[in-house]
């Protein structure tokens, strides 16, 4: 089993260096220029939820509540052909919004020539829906007080931060898929909380959950009125899971490397 194992991390490793020179090796050069910053403001229009739709080839990400409209900040970038496209339509009382890179930009991400930054709100009353995905950079979204429905993520190579903090009245199902990098969540503790964390070679650090096989949870779970359920798939790196409010004498279950997934009682 442990030559497996070893086998597989060979494999992933190999994987890693392959898509870090695609990333910042393998595509043409664009020519920088001067760093352009633009003002972002989405009304909310007739819609009473939302779907938004964040779509980035590499970069920075920032997201945090309290905005106007459905969705307002600033965009920095010195391409001039990487201007992100904005589309919003409302069916009904839905309101559908994307914000995209456009197709066909590379960006040499550890090249410290190339800006790109998103620093967006989202409106903090309207239920909305957020799925965010990327292939390189780094994400920090505070979500914590939002009206948040759902959440799903999607990242090939970077450093994720996802606040889930606070009191939610509802129910909350969030999905993260990481290929490889390092990824922290924090969740409340008076809240119901589980996360399944898939198999991969990564390394999980969960302060003050429990753990039974793919799963780690809190002392709420099962008791509290609302749950957050989340699912992380994590080819290599590491997760760090926190409890939000939980007391500070606690214990870090560990999972490290190479180590087998337990099967659930």
């Amino acid at each position: 089993m442990k030559t497996r194992y070893l086998i597989l991390a060979f494999l992933l490793v190999a994987l890693a260096g392959t898509s870090v020179w695609i990333l910042t090796r393998g595509s043409p050069a664009e020519r920088t220029g001067k760093t352009q910053q633009e003002t972002l403001l989405q009304p909310i229009g007739q819609a009473r939820s939302a779907t938004i739709y964040l779509k980035m080839s590499s970069g920075d990400v920032n997201l945090s509540g309290g905005a106007l409209g459905l969705l307002d900040g600033s965009v920095s970038y010195n391409i001039p052909a990487w201007k992100p496209r904005v589309n919003y339509d409302v069916l009904g009382h839905q309101g559908m919004l994307t914000v995209s890179q456009p197709a066909g930009a590379h960006s040499h991400f550890y090249n410290d020539a190339v800006q790109y930054a998103w620093d967006l709100r989202v409106n903090e009353e309207l239920p909305t829906g957020i799925s965010l995905g990327m292939h390189a950079g780094q994400a920090n979204l505070d979500l914590a007080g939002t009206a948040l429905t759902n959440l799903n993520v999607r990242m090939g190579v970077g450093n994720l931060k996802i606040d889930l903090s606070g009191n939610w009245q509802h129910n909350l199902a969030v999905s993260i898929e990481d290929h490889i990098g390092n990824v922290t969540v924090r969740l409340p503790a008076q809240t119901g909380v589980r996360v399944y964390v898939g198999h991969g070679l990564r390394e999980v650090h969960a302060v003050n959950f429990k753990q039974n096989g793919n799963y780690y949870f809190n002392d709420a779970y099962g008791k509290a009125r609302i749950t957050v359920e989340t699912r992380i798939d994590q080819d290599l790196g590491k997760i760090n899971l926190q409890l939000i409010g939980a007391q500070q004498a606690s214990q870090d279950v560990k999972t490290s490397f190479f180590t087998p997934p337990r099967t659930p009682n």
